[in-house]
C-alpha cells in the first residue's frame, strides 16, 4: 500500500489516541475542581487511575485481537464499560461546566460539589441504563408502502436485523435469544444489514451459530458493516458460508418479482 495511507492510519490513531487521554484530562480537572480534590497524593493517585484507565482500553483491544481467555474477556468487557461511562462523564461535566457558568454570571452562591455529583449522579443513571438496554434488544414496527410492490408482497413481514456487535462482550448465546424475537415475528425474509461482528477476532463460526435458527421462508440476506473491514471481510464471509445466510456483495436476486438488492460496505 502507499506510504500515504500508512501515514493517514498512523495520524488516524494518533488524533484518536489524543482524545481518548485528552477526555481523561478533562475528567481528571473536573473532579479536581469541581470536588476541591487537595494535597499532591491524592491528585497523582487520580491522575495515575484516569492515565490507567484509557491505557487498559488499548491494552485490551490488543489483548484481545491475541488471545482468547476469560481474562482478556473480562479485560476487554471492564475497558469498554467504562470508555462508555467516561464519555457520558465527559458530556455530564461539559453540562456541569456550562450550568455552573451560568450562576456565576447570574451572581448566584452555589457549590461546586453539587453540581459535580449531579454530573457524577447523572452519568452513572444514564451508564447503567445503556448496559441494561443493550442486553435487551426491541423490535420496533415500521409499515412500509411500496408503489407497485408485487402481489405475492402484500402484507408480509420483513424483519432487519442490524449491528449485533458479536464479539467479546456479545456472544452466541445473545444472539440465540435475538434469534427467537425474530421467529417470534414470523417474518418471511431477513435483512441483516453490517456489523454482524464487533470487529474482534475470535470463535467467529460459533458466534453466528444460531443463526442456522431463523425461519424465514424466502431466506435470510447479509451486507457488510463498517465493522467488518475491521475484522476482514473474507473472515466474516468465511464464517458465514457455513450457515444458512445468502451473501449480498455489491449483488441483486429477484424474489416473486421483488429486486433485494445488497451493496456492501466500502473497505476503504
Amino acid at each position: 500500500m502507499p506510504r500515504s495511507f500508512f501515514f493517514f492510519v498512523l495520524l488516524f490513531f494518533a488524533g484518536a489516541v489524543s482524545v481518548l487521554f485528552l477526555s481523561h484530562y478533562f475528567i481528571y480537572y473536573s473532579l479536581v475542581r469541581f470536588f476541591g480534590v487537595a494535597g499532591s497524593g491524592r491528585k497523582a493517585v487520580l491522575a495515575l487511575v484516569l492515565f490507567l484507565l484509557p491505557a487498559s482500553f488499548i491494552a485490551s483491544s490488543v489483548m484481545a485481537r491475541r488471545a482468547e481467555s476469560s481474562i482478556s474477556r473480562v479485560l476487554y468487557f471492564s475497558s469498554g464499560l467504562w470508555l462508555g461511562v467516561g464519555l457520558t462523564l465527559v458530556t455530564a461535566f461539559a453540562l456541569a461546566w456550562a450550568a455552573w457558568g451560568v450562576t456565576k454570571l447570574a451572581a448566584q452562591r452555589s457549590s461546586p460539589a453539587v453540581f459535580g455529583v449531579v454530573a457524577v449522579t447523572l452519568a452513572c443513571l444514564y451508564s447503567g441504563y445503556g448496559v441494561w438496554n443493550a442486553y435487551r434488544p426491541r423490535m420496533e414496527e415500521v409499515i412500509v408502502r411500496i408503489k407497485n410492490l408485487p402481489p405475492d408482497w402484500r402484507g408480509k413481514k420483513v424483519v432487519q436485523l442490524s449491528d449485533v456487535h458479536l464479539g467479546r462482550i456479545l456472544g452466541s448465546a445473545f444472539l440465540a435469544g435475538v434469534v427467537e424475537k425474530i421467529n417470534a415475528e414470523n417474518p418471511s425474509i431477513v435483512f441483516i444489514t453490517g456489523d454482524l461482528f464487533d470487529g474482534i477476532d475470535g470463535p467467529l463460526d460459533k458466534l453466528v451459530g444460531p443463526l442456522n435458527g431463523i425461519r424465514a421462508p424466502s431466506g435470510i440476506y447479509y451486507v457488510t458493516g463498517n465493522h467488518e473491514t475491521y475484522l476482514g471481510v473474507d473472515r466474516a464471509y468465511a464464517a458465514l458460508k457455513k450457515t444458512k445466510i445468502r451473501i449480498l456483495s455489491d449483488e441483486m436476486v429477484v424474489i416473486n418479482g421483488l429486486q433485494i438488492v445488497g451493496i456492501s460496505y466500502p473497505e476503504r
